[in-house]
C-alpha cells in the first residue's frame, strides 16, 4: 500500500460506511465528536487493511469534515497528521483528505489558525509525490501571505523549497505560472549573482513543453542557459551541467553557441583576445553581456575570469612545474594577476600548486609520501617490463617469419 504498488481490494466496506457517515454526523451535532471519531477510526483501520481505497477515502474526508463542522481547528490538525502517519495508509485516501482540508483554508477564523493549518498540510505532504500538486498550491499560498506581509525574502525562500518536478502535474494555468515563477527566480538569482542557479532556472524553462514546441522561444532560452553555465565558477556541479548542455542535440542548431561551449569542455588553452574577436559581437547582442549596462560589463569581466581559470586548470594538468614568466605568457596576464588567479584556485582546492618566488617556479605536482612513490615506481617498472617482453616477442616473431621466408 505504501510502497507504490497497486493493491487488490480484499473487502468492500461501502455498506458499513454508508451507514456510519450519517450516524457519526448526528453524534458530532450532539457534541459527541470523540465518540464519532472513534467509530470512524475503527472502520478506517479495517478498510485500510483491506485496501478499500474508496471507503478509506470517504472515512478520512468525514473525519476532517466533522472536525471542521465543530470548529475544533486544533483537533483538525491533529487528525490530519495522525491519519497521514497510519501504517500503510492508502495514497488515494490521503490525497482526498488533503484536498478536503485545503477547502477549509478560506474559512479559518484568523490568520494564525490559517497558518497552522497550512503548516500541517505542508508537513503531511512533504516528500509525497502523489500530493505534490497540492503541496505546490499550499506553498504558493503561504508565499503569497508572506509577500503581502512584506517578508519578500522569506516568501522567496519558501518558493525555492518547492520541487520543480511538481509543475509537470499542474494544469495549463499553473504551468504558465511555472514560467512566471522561473523568470522571477532568474531575476532574484541575477541580483544575487548566482549564475549557476540562473542556468538551472533557464534549463527548467527550456524543458517546458510549451517552450520546446516553439523554436522562437527555445533558442533564446537555450542561449541564455549556455551563457550562464559558462559564466558560473568551476566546480563538479558546474562541470556536469556544462557537459550536459554541450551534448544537447538542439545546441547544434545554434553553431556559434556550440563552438563557444566547446572551448570550455575541451582541455585546451584559450586566448581571451581570440574569444573577444570571435564571440564579442555575439555576446554583446545578449542581455547578459550588454556593454551599455554596468551589470553587462561586470559579467564580461567575469567571463574573462572564467577563461583565465580554465587556462590555469589546463596548465596544471599538462605541466608538473612551470616558470612564472612562462605562466604569464600562457595566461596573457602580468605576474601579479597571474599569481592572484592561481592563489584563488589553490584556496578553492580546484588545483594544487606551490609558488617558489625566489626561483620563479610554480610546482603543480602534489607531494607524495614514501609508499605512494614506491607504488608509482613499482607500477612504472611493471609497465616497462611488459613493454620489453612484448617487444622481444614481436622481434622473435619477425625473425621466425624472416627465417621461413629464406628457406622457401
Amino acid at each position: 500500500m505504501s510502497d507504490g504498488k497497486l493493491e487488490k481490494m480484499d473487502k468492500d466496506f461501502s455498506p458499513q460506511v454508508d451507514v456510519l457517515l450519517p450516524e457519526t454526523e448526528a453524534l458530532a451535532k450532539q457534541g459527541k465528536i470523540n465518540e464519532a471519531l472513534e467509530k470512524l477510526m475503527s472502520i478506517e483501520k479495517q478498510a485500510r487493511n483491506a485496501a478499500d481505497q474508496a471507503s478509506t477515502g470517504r472515512i478520512l474526508v468525514q473525519i476532517v469534515k466533522l472536525c471542521h463542522e465543530v470548529k475544533d481547528w486544533k483537533l483538525l490538525n491533529e487528525q490530519i497528521v495522525l491519519l497521514s502517519k497510519k501504517h500503510g495508509q492508502l495514497k488515494a485516501a490521503t490525497t482526498l483528505m488533503v484536498q478536503e482540508a485545503m477547502s477549509y483554508l478560506d474559512s479559518t477564523p484568523d490568520m494564525e489558525t490559517k497558518l497552522e493549518l497550512i503548516e500541517t498540510l505542508r508537513t503531511v505532504t512533504d516528500g509525497k509525490i502523489y500530493v505534490e500538486v497540492e503541496r505546490a498550491r499550499i506553498t504558493r499560498l503561504l508565499a503569497k501571505i508572506r509577500e503581502d506581509e512584506g517578508k519578500i525574502s522569506e516568501a522567496a525562500d519558501i518558493l525555492q523549497e518547492l520541487q520543480v518536478e511538481t509543475f509537470g502535474s499542474m494544469d495549463k494555468r499553473e504551468k504558465d505560472l511555472k514560467l512566471r515563477f522561473y523568470n522571477l527566480m532568474i531575476q532574484h538569482a541575477l541580483h544575487e549573482e548566482q549564475y549557476l542557479n540562473v542556468h538551472k532556472f533557464y534549463k527548467q524553462i527550456y524543458d517546458s513543453e510549451s517552450i520546446k514546441e516553439d523554436e522562437t522561444k527555445w533558442k533564446p532560452v537555450l542561449q541564455n542557459a549556455v551563457l550562464f553555465v559558462i559564466l558560473s565558477p568551476f566546480d563538479n556541479e558546474q562541470s556536469d551541467y556544462l557537459h550536459k548542455i554541450y551534448q544537447d542535440a538542439r545546441l547544434a542548431q545554434i553553431p556559434e553557441y556550440k563552438e563557444l561551449t566547446k572551448h570550455f569542455v575541451t582541455t585546451e588553452l584559450m586566448r581571451w583576445s581570440e574569444i573577444e574577436t570571435s564571440y564579442g559581437g555575439l555576446l554583446s547582442q545578449s542581455d547578459a553581456f550588454n556593454k551599455s549596462s554596468e551589470q553587462g560589463q561586470k559579467r564580461l569581466k567575469e567571463l574573462h575570469n572564467r577563461v583565465v581559470e580554465h587556462n590555469i586548470r589546463v596548465i596544471a594538468k599538462y605541466y608538473t612545474r612551470v616558470t612564472t614568466k612562462r605562466l604569464t605568457q600562457l595566461l596573457d596576464l602580468n605576474e601579479k594577476d597571474a599569481e592572484e588567479f592561481l592563489s584563488k584556485l589553490v584556496v578553492s582546492k580546484t588545483i594544487y600548486a606551490r609558488i617558489d618566488r625566489s626561483a620563479g617556479i610554480i610546482n603543480f605536482q602534489t607531494k607524495k609520501d614514501a609508499n605512494e612513490i614506491l607504488n608509482d615506481w613499482s607500477s612504472d617498472i611493471n609497465s616497462l617490463l611488459n613493454l620489453i617482453e612484448k617487444t622481444c616477442h614481436l622481434i622473435s616473431k619477425e625473425e621466425m617469419v624472416h627465417s621461413i621466408a629464406k628457406v622457401k
